[in-house]
């Protein structure tokens, strides 16, 4: 076993790859450094936020969050078999913390009756990529379905017309690393990676000004 992870990391794009003057190398520390940095903090925050909390959040979007899962297990099959050292090292990561913020929703809340389809599709569709041997299509497909999730997030909060429960370090920072894996992918040559990316911090930035509209206190007219 331990053997057959040194061949998997010599085949890596970021091994073969390996040098001082390098995109794929540069892109490869930028995006290790963010994960742990603003990734991880940013979740970490969430969850933080979530457990703290006394009273259901309004804000928060389970299903997002059950889309995240889905979206960062594929996309750890996936990575895994592109030889991506980067996406192994940014899924496994972030996919625990995304169970606990998950977690934490459901002690706050429970899951409504279309939140648990979500869920049962989300595990389903985990099964199936797990035994398929099409990871490119599966990505793809999970990439769609996680920038539609990730849009019920700004429409839950325009809906409610609140930001409560919504750490904004989440948003930022997760908008800052998207940007960092645009750059990674195409740098890679992958334009699954870097196109999902893309669309992913566009929905971060939604969110994060969404915040901002809705944290400010109502004044009433004079």
């Amino acid at each position: 076993m331990i053997s057959g992870f040194f061949d998997w990391v010599k085949e890596t794009r970021e091994y073969q790859a390996w040098g001082l003057v390098n995109a794929i190398t540069f892109w490869f520390l930028v995006a290790v450094f963010l994960t742990f940095v603003l990734q991880l903090r940013g979740q970490y925050g969430q969850w933080e936020t979530l457990r703290q909390a006394s009273k259901v959040p309004k804000g928060v979007s389970t299903s997002r969050m059950l889309v995240e899962i889905l979206s960062t297990s594929v996309t750890c099959l996936y990575v895994i078999e592109i030889r991506s050292a980067a996406g192994v090292i940014n899924t496994l990561v972030l996919l625990p913390f995304f169970l606990l913020i998950s977690a934490e929703l459901w002690r706050l809340k429970k899951f409504r009756w279309y939140e648990c389809l979500v869920l049962l599709g989300v595990v389903s569709f985990i099964c199936i990529d797990l035994l398929s041997p099409w990871k490119a299509q599966f990505y793809l497909v999970s990439g769609i379905c996680s920038v539609l999730g990730n849009m019920a997030q700004p429409l839950e909060m325009l809906l409610k017309r609140s930001a409560e429960g919504l750490n904004p370090r989440y948003p930022v920072m997760f908008g800052i690393t998207c940007a960092v894996w645009t750059s990674y992918g195409y740098s890679i040559g992958d334009i699954l990676i870097g196109g999902i990316a893309f669309l992913q911090m566009l929905n971060h930035a939604c969110t994060y000004l969404l915040w901002l509209k809705f944290r400010l206190p109502v004044l009433a007219p004079p």
